[in-house]
């Protein structure tokens, strides 16, 4: 068992440096937090960070990635109880900031077809490191698909049945209803998005039915989603969404809400949460509409673990003057007159950044730090590049017409910044390989792919990706 531990630790590692936005020293987090330095803090917890606004606990939602915190369980841990025991520490401490507290989960039937094709890709890749192993081991290994039951998950390592995302769902409606269990507390309220509230007892092959399950009843409706959402980084936007609105709208349970706190590891959620910050700050603008903190905490690790000075950590960035000093950089001394622009020029950076690596995208050659400074200058000097930009976020899904349109002005758009982003990399030294990567690997399909996500990005998903590309 101690070649499978290697390898799954091993794969951990991996899993938190390929999530999300383009990573390493010219990524999007480490770009942000070295020019924008006065957005960003970082903690020991998520009660300091709160602390640290002056927020009280009460007046505070924690939204957590359930995903993420479902694959942080050490590997030394191989029984339920276990991760139970470790999943309910995970929101005790969450408690410890805020009085309300929200899990997201993905949910595979609501799931793009893009993403289930990045899936695909990356279950394939995973698959060629499986070990082989003796019969002797298949019990302990556990099942590995929907139909099993509470004793067959007694008897093997957790571990095991997460590697397969056929037996994943049934897994977190058993695991998490255990830890709803194990956490409701007088003067606390608990929320799980995108879980089966019958947990293991669902009959087998029956259809999973996640929903909103919560220690309040109150919340289950209206937290509840219109149209269902298949990947939580999109959850924990439209949950901040909805608990403002409603917290203005005078809903009980809400009423004294003045910040949410949003923790994940997927840098996906730095041009999501951007994006919606821009769209609150003109909604603010135009009507009149009143403020809520948003922090976006992102958990961390340093140091080996196991050892003395393994530690974890949030980095912690505050939307509100995050927007405003990308804002600030972008337009300089003309950021008040450009103000009817701002939104346009968000899309365009959240473009530019899922051109340097995404899940859905990935232009070889393309640097998020280089990208970055791309757009501010286009943003300075060709206005009529980022006009079109608004149907990003105007377009209806039968709008085919101005979608057609839109491809158009967003190809258009992004030639100008692999051009840009080309000859800037052609000036700096031991850059001509990403230079040449640039002219030659990069397509209209990749075009087409980036104007997709950022419609996805800004709330309209089409289902049709094929036609875009994927």
């Amino acid at each position: 068992m101690w070649h499978i531990a290697v390898v799954d630790i091993r794969r951990q590692r991996q899993q938190r440096k390929t999530m999300g936005l383009s990573g390493g020293e010219h990524g999007v987090k480490a770009q942000i937090k070295k020019r924008f330095p006065s957005s960003f803090s970082e903690f020991e917890s998520l009660q300091s960070a709160r602390e640290a606004t002056g927020f009280r606990v009460d007046q505070t939602v924690v939204i957590l990635d359930g995903n993420v915190l479902s694959n942080q369980i050490p590997i030394a841990v191989n029984d339920v109880d276990g991760y139970v025991r470790i999943l309910s520490g995970f929101v005790n401490k969450a408690f410890c900031a805020g009085d309300i507290v929200v899990v997201v989960f993905d949910e595979a039937a609501h799931m793009t077809l893009a993403k289930k094709a990045e899936q695909d890709r990356r279950d394939a890749a995973r698959r060629k490191n499986i070990i082989k192993t003796s019969s002797d081991l298949e019990s302990f290994l556990g099942p590995k698909d929907d139909n099993f039951t509470l004793d067959d998950v007694e008897s093997c390592d957790p571990h095991s049945v997460l590697k397969h995302r056929g037996t994943r769902g049934r897994l977190y409606d058993f695991l998490w209803m255990r830890v709803k269990r194990a956490v409701e507390t007088a003067g606390k309220t608990f929320v799980l998005d995108g879980i089966d509230a019958s947990g293991i007892d669902r009959p087998s092959g029956t259809k999973r039915d996640a929903s909103i399950v919560s220690s309040d009843a109150r919340l289950e409706a209206v937290l509840s989603h219109p149209r269902p959402i298949g990947e939580g980084d999109l959850k924990l936007t439209d949950i901040a969404c909805v608990v403002q609105e409603k917290r203005d709208a005078g809903f009980e349970p809400f009423k004294n809400i003045e910040m949410i706190v949003i923790s994940t590891i997927d840098t996906d959620s730095l041009a999501i949460e951007l994006i919606n910050e821009a769209a609150k700050d003109a909604e603010r603008r135009l009507n009149g509409c009143s403020d809520m903190r948003l922090l976006l905490a992102f958990k961390e690790f340093s140091g080996k673990r196991g050892s003395d000075d393994f530690k974890t950590s949030f980095a912690c960035f505050d939307m509100q003057l995050l927007l405003d000093n990308v804002l600030t950089f972008m337009f300089g001394d003309e950021k008040t007159s450009s103000v009817h622009l701002h939104r346009n020029a968000i899309a365009l950076l959240g473009i530019a950044w899922t051109l340097c690596g995404c899940d859905f995208v990935d232009v070889k050659g393309m640097r998020s730090d280089v990208a970055t400074d791309v757009v501010a200058a286009l943003c300075k000097t060709d206005v009529a590049l980022l006009l079109p930009l608004t149907a990003i976020w105007d377009c209806k899904r039968d709008d085919t017409q101005r979608i057609q349109t839109l491809r158009r002005d967003v190809n258009y758009a992004i030639d100008r910044l692999v051009t840009e982003s080309a000859r800037v990399l052609g000036s700096m030294p031991r850059m001509a390989r990403s230079c040449a990567s640039l002219k030659t690997d990069y397509s209209n399909t990749d075009a087409s792919k980036a104007c997709w996500v950022a419609l996805y990005w800004h709330g309209l998903e089409l289902g049709d990706v094929a036609s875009w590309g994927f």
